[in-house]
């Protein structure tokens, strides 16, 4: 992509499927993806693929929130935020102030009774923390045996 290029982020895309079709965007990531190494692996690919056919979409479309620090202000005409960064708000450890915008919405959602899953040892660690803080200690037990049984097994 020449420097003078947009680069878009693949948090929050509008596809025009028809176009994209048409244009064998599937195939040509796929081949990307299997020919080359991507540091952000489908975002790299399809700014590669798409690059001539891209518009970028209004900030308020994709409103990037980090979870580390203070309170954000996000402008009122946001549409979607992007939780950026490590922390996202949907992990049982994130304690950060602005996870209540996220468990708001989260409750009129069918998203309500959805239980995060670890994805690795460090993962199972952070839960059975958060299960131990919350008296649950079986719940705990079962994640910190998970944690230990990845890391060394």
């Amino acid at each position: 992509i020449p420097e003078n290029e947009n680069y878009f982020n693949a948090g929050v895309m509008y596809i025009d499927l028809i176009k994209w079709n048409e244009k064998n965007l599937s195939e040509k990531l796929i081949e990307l993806l299997n020919e080359r190494d991507f540091s952000l692996q489908d975002q790299d690919a399809l700014n590669v693929a798409a690059h001539d056919d891209i518009k970028i979409l209004p900030v308020r479309f994709n409103q990037f929130l980090l979870m580390k620090g203070g309170v954000q202000k996000l402008p009122e005409n946001t549409v979607f935020i992007h939780f950026a960064g490590d922390l996202k708000p949907w992990q049982p450890w994130c304690n950060h102030e602005q996870r209540k915008i996220y468990d708001d919405y989260r409750e009129v959602t069918l998203w309500k009774y959805f239980e995060y899953v670890p994805r690795n040892y460090q993962e199972n660690r952070l839960m059975g923390k958060v299960f131990l803080k919350e008296g649950k200690y079986c719940r705990a037990v079962k994640f910190y045996l998970k944690y230990v049984r990845e890391k060394f097994f």
